[in-house]
């Protein structure tokens, strides 16, 4: 009996031990995905997936939105609502106040994932001005949220404006035609009480809208995106913020 009961004693710590060491290889797991992981730089052109369960995103890993996908051909990237792709892109183009200078966030040098939302990390632009982008799709909510961090690693004051560009494209998933859903043409108009964009489809009760914390301080309903080989027609859009 003291041998089975040396055994048996032997046994229950050797198991508390195999669990103490599995809970703690986890808990290093989680709180490794939790903290991020980086492409270091790689892998640029792969796409990516930013999930929600209302929305996702889908866009490529330097930041863009070119064409992807194939069950609508080239028409995968983008902000998505199912059974709705609700925009195709959007940017971000940063300049001096003065207008001597420019520069579009289109070519992110590095991106970081998350199990709740994916950050962008740009190269400096306008000699010192250092900027990143995080963004996430809200549970439970029919949209995304953006953030831009700007920051000025000179010694000097500055004074810059940032134009946020959204290319909107209301339009149904694969097999659409086949259950008499037709796409058309989309129309915006700005809210100006609001302070807000709204694009809606001429045809159907489909409608998507963006704005900023900032109060705008003027806006543009011809601007074209950077970047994007799409050939919808649909007009391009951006309020401008500073």
């Amino acid at each position: 009996m003291k041998t089975a009961g040396k055994a048996f004693t032997a046994l229950f710590v050797f198991l508390m031990h195999v669990q103490d060491s599995l809970a703690q290889k986890s808990n290093d797991y989680v709180n490794q995905i939790m903290a991020g992981i980086s492409n270091k730089g790689q892998n640029k052109n792969k796409p990516y997936l930013t999930a929600g369960d209302r929305t996702y995103i889908v866009g490529t890993q330097d930041g863009n939105f070119p064409d992807l996908g194939a069950h609508v051909k080239g028409e995968m990237g983008g902000l998505w609502m199912q059974p709705l792709k609700l925009i195709d892109g959007f940017w971000v183009k940063l300049s001096n106040a003065d207008k001597r200078s420019e520069a579009w966030l289109k070519d992110a040098d590095e991106f970081v994932n998350y199990p709740y939302g994916n950050r962008f990390i740009y190269a400096p632009v306008l000699a010192g001005i250092e900027a990143e982008r995080f963004q996430f799709c809200p549970q439970g909510k029919e949209g995304m949220v953006i953030q831009y961090q700007i920051k000025n690693t000179t010694s000097r004051l500055r004074k810059l404006q940032l134009q946020f560009l959204v290319k909107p494209d209301l339009s149904p998933v694969w097999f659409s035609k086949e259950n008499n859903i037709v796409d058309a043409t989309d129309t915006v108009r700005w809210m100006k009480d609001k302070k807000l964009f709204v694009a809606n489809d001429t045809r159907n009760p489909w409608f998507t809208i963006w704005g900023s914390s900032l109060s705008p301080i003027g806006h543009n309903v011809q601007a074209n995106p950077p970047l994007t080989s799409s050939k919808s027609s649909r007009t391009r859009f951006w309020p401008s913020y500073l």
